[in-house]
């Protein structure tokens, strides 16, 4: 990795030296999918980059740039400025038909026929011709791994003996990393970059180049910087890689189209400024009170103002009153919004009155259109649309539609996680909710920070589980800690990419849709799983863990949709895939099994105390700080350790030293955990026991 910010103008020069734009005129035929943007935007912010990844020889050029980020943070404007810029044409996976071996040569004998579809592949082979491929994520969910591979092959074809640098590459990280260690294994030379966030001066110049203001420049300086310094940092790593902003907040595009939303409208620079100065707002919450001063505003100046005087002559003071406090609520704008995003009809019975109930609804379906949400007939950015799900998905009206939208219309975004767990003041996440909320704080993941999961039953009963849920990510030390609800007659889903995840609850996971990713480590300990998919894939994750492994009374393979599920195995031989069960799991997961009767053998005494002790150690995750750690009232609870033979089993593993206190949390001793018990952390998870284990537990007292 470099030490060194990217720039775009850099980027730019690296790669049209021999570049000779392309000719728009050659498209013979419009395709949706395959298109070039002639327009330059004049408001266009350029970002920096960071390399995550290359293996570029010193002094060469790379085969194929690849550009990552998370969902919302400028890919399609960036796609749109390269080819209005340099004259590229763009392939967009978003648009098109699920790729396989010869998506590239059919898309462009379709869009410019024979004779230029040779003319175009020469030009991509000598570097005078770059082909941007947008939306890769997207073509990755839409065909089978071997699939999305094939097409990945089309672009090793034409990259491997060209001069220049043929393709770019966008779309959200956790892909992006596929295909860069594809080509890292076809030998095709390549780098992996990553969007960064907007310095605080780049913030600055995004909002300024939005609003242009020209008259009153000191008050909307003064109000710009007061936000902007009270939003900085909310996602600044403590420790800093590399010096550099991390993940700062303010440097989220959709934040700034948030506050320039605000500004636009804004006519008192220095009445805004003294209201918000008065608050105690910071980051997140700064944010919302800017998501609901616009909310509140436009109920107050458009509507109360403009629409409901006329509407309300001639009716009485307490009619009116009960009119201009519940009319066009912030929920109610919300809720309008969504159902527009959905094409449904939406309507609420305001009054008691009928007739006006009507005429209301009327005005209101025009007076929407116009919501300042709104960009055309689409809301218009992650943080608005992220608001309006976790305000409306606490609000049991509308919970069913916002479902509905969540799987119809929503693609991940990482503010619906930090919204939702500020709105949320119970923190309570339904079982149903879970998967998005998880989805959402997993899009920030990447080569520098990651996001983990932990799961723990704290109450049960014969009809439900009550779980602890725990959301960390590697660079805070903030934790975001939820109760969740599962009914023991359902099952849990939790999404089709899994990762650093920790589940010890007495629940049913299912691990459904087309294609399921488990990315080490992953440990799921439950009553049953059940796999409803098609592709199965595991990947090799943090180095040294201990891979994936599932222990459960039965794993069970759901046929009900005429599946067979493959299963692709990219563990190395550090990592192991485990299925620790009473009964054998069927073919392909077969051969992962690991009967969890294997302890019969041990005397019933010795095999209660490797129990508890296994119990205890499985616990313990790895802490921000590098060690592995778990909080002293979690050790401690009598769910883990029982009664006598627990406290005593951990009452050895303190006095040997394999666990100490520091502070409110025990931590383990990788060194001693060897020492005393003969295996280490991973091995006690893939139940491993030998002579040295067993001469520990037989110093502890019966």
């Amino acid at each position: 990795m470099s030490n060194e910010s990217l720039s775009l103008f850099r980027l730019e020069n690296s790669i049209k030296s021999e570049f000779v734009p392309f000719d728009a005129k050659t498209i013979k035929k419009n395709i949706p999918s395959f298109s070039i943007n002639e327009t330059l935007n004049t408001k266009y912010v350029q970002p920096l980059f960071s390399e995550l990844i290359s293996n570029v020889p010193q002094g060469n050029q790379p085969k194929v740039i690849l550009i990552s980020a998370a969902g919302a943070t400028g890919k399609s404007e960036l796609t749109n400025y390269l080819s209005a810029s340099l004259k590229m044409p763009i392939f967009n996976l978003s648009n098109h038909n699920p790729v396989a071996s010869n998506s590239l040569t059919g898309l462009f004998f379709d869009c410019l026929g024979h004779i230029e579809l040779g003319k175009f592949v020469e030009k991509l082979k000598t570097g005078q011709s770059t082909l941007i491929i947008d939306a890769l994520d997207e073509g990755y969910i839409k065909t089978t791994v071997q699939g999305f591979n094939s097409f990945l092959d089309g672009i090793v074809e034409i990259s491997s003996d060209s001069k220049g640098t043929p393709f770019i590459l966008l779309g959200r990280t956790q892909v992006m990393e596929h295909c860069m260690f594809y080509f890292d294994d076809k030998n095709i030379d390549a780098k992996l970059l990553s969007i960064e966030p907007f310095t605080v001066d780049q913030a600055k110049e995004f909002i300024d180049k939005q609003i242009n203001e020209q008259r009153y420049i000191q008050q909307y300086k003064d109000l710009r910087d007061f936000i902007i310094q009270s939003v900085e940092g909310f996602f600044q790593s403590q420790s800093e890689v590399n010096k550099k902003q991390y993940k700062s907040f303010i440097g989220y595009a959709p934040v700034l189209l948030s506050i320039t939303k605000l500004l636009q409208k804004e006519s008192n620079y220095k009445g805004l400024f003294e209201e918000l100065s008065q608050k105690e707002d910071k980051g997140i919450d700064l944010i919302i009170s800017i998501v609901e001063y616009i909310l509140q505003r436009d109920k107050e100046e458009k509507i109360k103002q403009q629409l409901l005087p006329n509407l309300l002559k001639h009716r009485d003071e307490m009619f009116c009153e009960l009119v201009n406090d519940k009319a066009y609520s912030i929920d109610e704008q919300c809720a309008r919004l969504l159902h527009l995003q959905l094409t449904k009809s939406f309507s609420i019975s305001l009054t008691e009155d009928a007739q006006f109930n009507g005429q209301y609804e009327e005005k209101i379906a025009d007076w929407i259109k116009e919501h300042p949400f709104l960009e055309g007939s689409k809301i218009q950015n992650a943080v608005f649309e992220s608001y309006i799900i976790a305000r409306l998905i606490l609000n049991p009206i509308y919970k069913e539609s916002v479902y509905e939208y969540l799987k119809l219309k929503y693609k991940d975004a990482f503010m619906l996680f930090f919204i939702y767990h500020k709105l949320d003041s119970a923190k309570n996440i339904e079982s149903s909710f879970f998967p998005y909320l998880y989805s959402s704080l997993k899009s920030l993941d990447d080569k520098f920070a990651y996001s983990s999961i932990n799961i723990e039953e704290k109450s049960c009963s014969d009809e439900h589980v009550i779980c602890d849920v725990e959301f960390e990510l590697s660079d805070r030390e903030d934790q975001y800690n939820f109760e969740m609800f599962v009914d023991k007659n359902t099952d849990l889903y939790l999404g089709n990419s899994i990762s650093n995840a920790s589940i010890n609850s007495p629940i049913n996971i299912l691990l459904d849709g087309n294609r399921c990713e488990l990315i080490s480590p992953v440990t799921i300990n439950c009553h049953r799983i059940i796999i409803n998919s098609s592709e199965f894939i595991i990947e090799k994750g943090i180095k040294d863990s201990v891979g994936v492994i599932f222990e459960c009374d039965e794993c069970k393979i759901d046929y009900s949709k005429g599946q067979n599920p493959t299963v692709l195995n990219h563990l190395n031989e550090n990592q192991k895939f485990q299925i620790i069960s009473l009964e054998r799991p069927e073919f392909p997961f077969s051969d992962n099994f690991l009967n969890s009767d294997t302890l019969t053998k041990l005397d019933p005494m010795l095999k209660e105390k490797y129990l508890k002790l296994r119990k205890i150690i499985v616990l313990f995750r790895s802490h921000s700080k590098g060690r592995m750690g778990r909080f002293k009232e979690k050790i401690e609870d009598e769910r883990v350790t029982g009664y006598s033979v627990g406290k005593k089993v951990l009452a050895a593993l303190i006095k040997s030293k394999v666990l100490y206190l520091e502070g409110t949390q025990y931590f383990i001793d990788p060194t001693k955990i060897h020492e005393q018990l003969g295996v280490s952390y991973n091995e006690i998870r893939l139940r491993v026991i030998n002579e040295k284990t067993i001469e520990f537990l037989k110093t502890i007292e019966n």
